[in-house]
């Protein structure tokens, strides 16, 4: 099976969501999808950074992934 994340942001109002290679972000209030970010490979981990300005995601192969969020 494969693996769900989940990663809100420090505000509480996007939460990013994860499987395999999408990583849709949504709008905790509406349930809208608010952007969506994606990578080349399987993602193992994702987070916020404190300001909420970007969305980090590392890939199985150690790559490191950063969007402005």
């Amino acid at each position: 099976a494969a693996k769900r994340l989940v990663a809100f942001s420090p505000d509480g109002y996007i939460v990013l969501t994860g499987r395999l290679i999408a990583l849709p972000a949504w709008d905790v209030s509406t349930g809208k999808n608010v952007f969506g970010l994606g990578s080349d490979e399987v993602v193992w981990s994702m987070a916020f950074s404190p300001n909420r300005s970007k969305a980090l995601a590392g890939g199985a192969n150690g790559t490191a992934y950063i969007w402005a969020a």
